[in-house]
């Protein structure tokens, strides 16, 4: 098996807990692109807050952003894939989300809102993703439109009873993988990282066998799963580890670097 394209997640795969592009992790990935091996990133972030690992990794990558809502080239902005929420299920989650007192961020035409900015879990996430959020105050919950994608922030214990409730109450309407513990990301319900990458891979004429995806996340599994060859980080969750073919070592130990020169760099 040849692999041609591999697909990895960007918060605790490719990058370390630091939030930094290892040097190792560098090395490997231009190793590739000399052998003509594109590697870019599927996240759950906002595209323009992966533009930037992007540019250091090739030339007009295409990535995929809002795991799985958005397929667009880096340098040149075209866009290959777009899925929305439709806007009266977004005002549904927005009311319910008012309604229990749950904090939630929403994601229209990249751009990020919340209520407020003084909230510590969008101060926390506006650090994470180096993204400054619009703050709409009252007026949030009346937000109109169609978001690529929402998403839930709370304290892991709290996410398991609301993920529950959320998921009871969309079902069969909209997609709701936890791409951390304390993580509830809002899509569509065609939506996720395995079909975006079937799909990229499709537009470079490759199939299944010639793809490696490698993640930690709930959010990971379809790619994982869908990929010739699924790699999970020792990080990983529980689900991630069982699902992939293989498990490489953490983001703090080079994982990515390890998996890219065991399975491409060190072939014929």
């Amino acid at each position: 098996m040849t692999i041609r394209l591999v697909a990895a997640d960007l918060d605790d795969t490719l990058l370390d807990s630091d939030g930094t592009l290892r040097p190792r992790t560098l090395e490997a990935i231009e190793g590739c692109r000399r052998r003509g091996v594109v590697v870019t990133v599927a996240s759950g972030r906002m595209f323009r807050s992966i533009v930037p690992y992007g540019a250091l990794m090739g030339d007009n990558l295409t990535l995929i952003a809002y795991n799985g809502g958005l397929i667009r080239e880096a340098a040149s902005g075209r866009t290959l894939r777009h899925r929305t929420v439709e806007a009266g299920l977004a005002a549904d989650v927005l009311a319910l989300c008012r309604r229990r007192g749950w904090y939630v961020q929403t994601y229209i035409d990249d751009e990020l809102y919340v209520e407020s900015r003084d909230d510590d879990r969008a101060r926390a996430y506006e650090k994470l993703a180096a993204i400054e959020a619009v703050p709409l105050g009252d007026a949030y919950w009346d937000l109109d439109g169609e978001p690529t994608k929402m998403l839930l922030i709370d304290d892991a214990t709290a996410m398991v009873s609301i993920a529950e409730e959320m998921r009871s109450r969309f079902a069969g309407r909209l997609s709701l993988p936890r791409s951390k513990p304390g993580y509830l990301e809002v899509v569509p319900l065609d939506v996720d990282k395995g079909r975006a990458l079937a799909f990229l891979a499709r537009s470079m004429g490759l199939g299944r066998e010639e793809v490696m995806a490698i993640g930690d996340g709930e959010n990971d599994l379809t790619m994982i799963e869908w990929a010739g060859l699924g790699v999970a980080m020792a990080n990983g969750s529980p689900l991630a580890r069982e699902r992939a073919a293989i498990v490489t070592a953490s983001n703090d130990d080079d994982g990515v670097a390890l998996a890219l020169e065991r399975h491409v760099l060190s072939l014929p």
